[in-house]
C-alpha cells in the first residue's frame, strides 16, 4: 500500500524524506537527512555548485568586457592616428633639429647622427623637420614618412646647411 505523504525523487526514483525546518536538535543525522533531501530536490547538472558556476560565469564575463575595452581603445588609437616617422641621416656628424611634434608643439635639440623619431599623427595635423649642419662639412638628409610612405624629403651639401621638409597629414 503506497502512502500518502510518500515522495519520490524525479531523477534517481528513490524515496525521499519529508522535510522538516525545525528538526529536533538532539536527532542525531537530522543535518544530513536535511541535506539529503536538498540535493534531491536540486538536479545534478554535473558541473558542480551552481554558485560556484555563477563565480565562473561573473569572472568569465568581466575578462570579456575587459578584452572588449582594451581592444577598442588600441584599435581607436590605430584607426584613427597616422604614423609618422621623421627621419635625419647623412654624412654630416650632427644636427641642430626643429620639429613640430605629437600635440602639435615646436621641440629643438641637437643630435648625432642617423637620428629617427615616430609617432601617432591625427589626420590634418601639420607635420614639420628642419635639420641644420653643426659642421662645415657633410651632407644631411630629412624625410618625413607617413604610414611608412614617403611623404616629403629634402637634403643640403652646403657648410651649416639646412634642409626642411613639411606637410599635412592626410
Amino acid at each position: 500500500m503506497i502512502q500518502q505523504d510518500a515522495r519520490v525523487c524525479k531523477h534517481c526514483r528513490r524515496d525521499v524524506p519529508i522535510y522538516r525546518p525545525f528538526a529536533p536538535a538532539e536527532e542525531k543525522g537530522a543535518f544530513e537527512r536535511e541535506l539529503d533531501v536538498l540535493d534531491h530536490q536540486t538536479p545534478d547538472t554535473g558541473r558542480g555548485d551552481p554558485a560556484e558556476v555563477s563565480k565562473e560565469m561573473i569572472i568569465f564575463a568581466a575578462v570579456i568586457v575587459v578584452a572588449g575595452i582594451i581592444f577598442t581603445f588600441f584599435t581607436w588609437n590605430e584607426s584613427d592616428g597616422r604614423s609618422v616617422k621623421y627621419e635625419v641621416r647623412g654624412s654630416a656628424v650632427s644636427a641642430s633639429l626643429t620639429y613640430q611634434n605629437q600635440s602639435g608643439g615646436t621641440d629643438q635639440k641637437t643630435a648625432n647622427l642617423p637620428w629617427t623619431l615616430v609617432f601617432k599623427g591625427q589626420r590634418g595635423a601639420f607635420v614639420y623637420i628642419s635639420a641644420q649642419n653643426q659642421r662645415d662639412y657633410g651632407r644631411l638628409y630629412v624625410a618625413i614618412y607617413v604610414d611608412s610612405q614617403l611623404m616629403q624629403q629634402a637634403e643640403s651639401n652646403s657648410p651649416y646647411g639646412i634642409a626642411s621638409a613639411s606637410g599635412q597629414l592626410p
